[in-house]
């Protein structure tokens, strides 16, 4: 049973919802909706998002996450990635995810590196797009796709997933565009 003080109830695909506690006429064929929207009670809670329960997870795993954000734009920035050294001088890179607000249907894509973390025994940051200072620190915004035949998938690939994605950059491993 559903509580008027929790939901709201709505024939199908209608817009405007039934009073509460109201008898009904009820006719075969009917359908209805309820929707929980806090509009009889208390607001309703918002689920702790997909981005913050991976966040969770990963830090409880021993990976250092944290998220911040600028210009209204969420990002996941991870410390210590391990980079092989040669090329990379350093030992441990610091990146920075740009996470959509689609996410997780709308994937992930490229990462920043804290140009202060590390750097590449050739000079440049190989395949550095750009720059930006986020966080009042400079990043380097590097190009790293999902190849054509394996692009993100929401139903398998995740931030742990993309964070592997992303060391595989420092390892010369994937996709190099």
């Amino acid at each position: 049973a559903f509580s008027p003080t929790e939901y709201s109830l709505y024939y199908a695909n209608s817009s405007e919802s039934l009073p509460p506690d109201a008898p009904l006429s009820l006719k075969r064929g009917d359908r209805f909706e309820a929707q929980k929207d806090g509009r009889y009670g208390a607001p309703c809670t918002q689920e702790l998002r997909a981005l913050d329960r991976e966040c969770t997870a990963l830090a409880g795993a021993g990976c250092e996450v944290k998220t911040l954000s600028q210009g209204g734009q969420e990002y996941i920035e991870v410390s210590n990635v391990e980079v092989p050294s040669p090329p990379w001088c350093g030992g441990k890179a610091r990146i920075l995810i740009a996470v959509p607000v689609t996410y997780p249907a709308g994937g992930l894509d490229a990462f920043y590196l804290d140009r202060s973390s590390v750097s590449h025994q050739g000079g440049a940051i190989p395949y550095e797009q750009a720059r930006a200072t986020i966080d009042g620190r400079e990043w380097g915004l590097i190009s790293w796709h999902y190849p054509v035949n394996r692009p993100w998938n929401p139903n398998s690939d995740n931030i742990a997933s993309h964070i592997a994605h992303c060391r595989g950059y420092f390892l010369r491993r994937g996709v190099r565009q």
